[in-house]
């Protein structure tokens, strides 16, 4: 109806909306470095190179290679997030558990506390793998970072000026 659709016109955030839309769409690139030109007069017999707008197999695969890195980077965070927020949960089963246990043994008329001890033993397992699979990730991002800094260092190595390519040609 027309209500429903004024509410929900109503909700739309244009802020977060952005901010979605930008975090969707991110591919990790750094933005490319102004150029630097340097003026070349023309000498007698001087040739000047041209750059060429083609872009070759490997630039295309490395390009390819930095989105490969980039999704893999926001995958293990996904996962990251999944598995921090599972281990909280296990600690806090923990704890319940552990309480159930120290009723148990305090008042044995409740029933035996080791159905208990046995199920916080399951417990805190999981929880330990869950830590363990957690430590795997970091390792695995802290990897993918380097990576990922390494291509934006080479991505700001020195551009071919005109001028280099004028040296060029006359070698």
């Amino acid at each position: 109806s027309h209500q429903d659709m004024e509410k929900i016109i109503e909700k739309i955030d244009p802020v977060i909306d952005c901010d979605l839309l930008i975090d969707r769409f991110k591919t990790g690139n750094s933005p490319p470095h102004d150029f630097s030109f340097e003026e070349i007069h023309p000498k007698s017999g001087t040739k000047f190179g041209t750059l060429g707008r083609k872009k070759s197999k490997s630039k295309l695969n490395k390009l390819e290679e930095n989105k490969n890195l980039f999704s893999k980077k926001q995958d293990i965070e996904k996962k990251t997030e999944l598995i921090e927020s599972n281990i909280a949960k296990g600690h806090k089963e923990m704890k319940a558990i552990q309480k159930m246990v120290q009723s148990y043994t305090q008042n044995p008329k409740f029933g035996d506390p080791k159905k208990f001890k046995e199920e916080l033993d399951i417990v805190i397992i999981k929880v330990q793998k869950l830590e363990s699979e957690l430590h795997l990730l970091n390792l695995e991002l802290s990897d993918v970072n380097y990576l990922l800094e390494q291509k934006k260092n080479l991505s700001n190595s020195p551009l071919i000026t005109p001028h280099t390519i004028c040296k060029m040609d006359n070698d």
